[in-house]
């Protein structure tokens, strides 16, 4: 078995550390540790049952109204009425995330 110096050790501990501190940014530009909810940008799926998280987050297809189940009616609230709405609506309701 190859021995290591104890210098060798606390070299290779003294460089591990430092690659963690460049390879980790704790700065407030780190949107995982300091994150902020937008206004856009956000989706909110709190709602969204237990399953559907489980199989959106194992990587399958999930359709964005089984994560959101009022988006229909905000999508609908928020319709022109044109058949091109419609299109879309439908679109983002059959759609998978």
């Amino acid at each position: 078995m190859l021995q290591i110096s104890q210098a060798r050790r606390q070299a290779i501990e003294t460089a591990r550390k430092v690659w963690i501190r460049k390879l980790i940014d704790l700065s407030r530009r780190n949107n995982l540790l300091y994150f902020r909810p937008l206004k856009t940008g956000t989706l909110e799926l709190s709602p969204a049952a237990s399953e559907n998280l489980h199989d959106l987050l194992i990587g399958e297809s999930v359709p964005a109204a089984k994560l959101l189940p009022d988006l229909e009616g905000d999508l609908c609230r928020n319709a022109s009425g044109t058949d091109r709405g419609y299109a879309y609506r439908r679109c983002l309701l059959t759609t998978s995330i």
